[in-house]
């Protein structure tokens, strides 16, 4: 992490809604431990799900993915998960609310809580 960020908040939920309301990409941030996961709100519309907090979204996630590109992105989840890889970088089609297949390029990375 950068050094000079240690100056300023950490008020993550405010920055959450900086970053939701500064782009027109989706935001999330997943708690993988327990499978829940916070949308932006153009996340929620486009793709259909009941609210910001979704529990359960892992499996909801996968089955929205086109076949073709499901192993892939599996792989490299699994990769960021177990420790191989410091980001998920994929770009893959998914079905939005609509029922019509999309491109997106999903980039993230996990951090470990060292405590849990």
């Amino acid at each position: 992490m950068n050094k000079h960020l240690k100056d300023f908040t950490k008020d993550i939920p405010f920055l959450y809604e900086a970053f939701t309301q500064s782009t027109d990409n989706y935001i999330y941030i997943s708690n993988l431990a327990d499978d829940k996961v916070l949308l932006s709100d153009n996340m929620v519309r486009d793709f259909g799900f009941p609210g910001n907090l979704v529990e359960g979204f892992h499996g909801q996630w996968l089955s929205r993915i086109h076949e073709r590109d499901l192993d892939r992105f599996s792989s490299s989840m699994d990769d960021v998960i177990a420790g191989r890889q410091e980001f998920h970088d994929e770009e893959y089609q998914i079905r939005n609310a609509a029922g019509t297949f999309i491109w997106i390029h999903c980039k993230g990375k996990v951090l470990i809580d060292q405590e849990s």
